[in-house]
C-alpha cells in the first residue's frame, strides 16, 4: 500500500508514513508538488485569470493552462480517467485528452500519475 499525500507527519520528529514511502518517493512528490505549484512569485491563492493577450496570470502552474478545467466550475481537476456511471463509460478526461501534442500541461499531467501511481 502507498500513501498518496505527502508530507504525512505526526511530529517533525515522527513521520505517519515511515515504511511507505522511502526517501526516493518522498522527494519525487516534493519535485512534482513544486512543478505543481510552480514559482512563487507566479503563484496566487486565487484562480487564475486569462489576459487579454491569451496568457495566464495567477493561480498555479497547473492551473494555468485551458487543460485545467474545474469540476463544477471549482478548482478540483480530474487528472486521469473519468468515469460516467450512467452508461458505464470510463475515458480520460478532458484535460487529458491530447491532441497529438504534449504541451507543459499535458507533460504535468502525466509525470503526476507517474509519480504517484508507479
Amino acid at each position: 500500500m502507498r500513501a498518496l499525500c505527502w508530507p504525512l507527519y505526526a511530529t517533525p520528529a515522527e513521520p505517519l508514513h515511515r515504511g511507505i514511502i522511502d526517501l526516493g518517493d518522498q522527494q519525487k512528490l516534493a519535485d512534482l508538488t513544486e512543478k505543481i505549484l510552480g514559482p512563487a512569485r507566479f503563484r496566487t491563492a486565487g484562480a487564475p485569470t486569462v489576459c487579454d493577450n491569451g496568457t495566464y496570470k495567477g493561480g498555479t502552474a497547473f492551473e494555468r493552462s485551458p487543460r485545467a478545467d474545474g469540476v463544477k466550475g471549482a478548482r478540483c481537476y480530474t487528472n486521469a480517467y473519468s468515469y460516467q456511471n450512467a452508461p458505464k463509460i470510463a475515458s480520460p478526461t478532458r484535460g487529458s485528452k491530447s491532441t497529438g501534442v504534449m504541451d507543459d500541461n499535458l507533460a504535468l499531467r502525466r509525470e503526476i500519475n507517474l509519480v504517484c501511481f508507479p
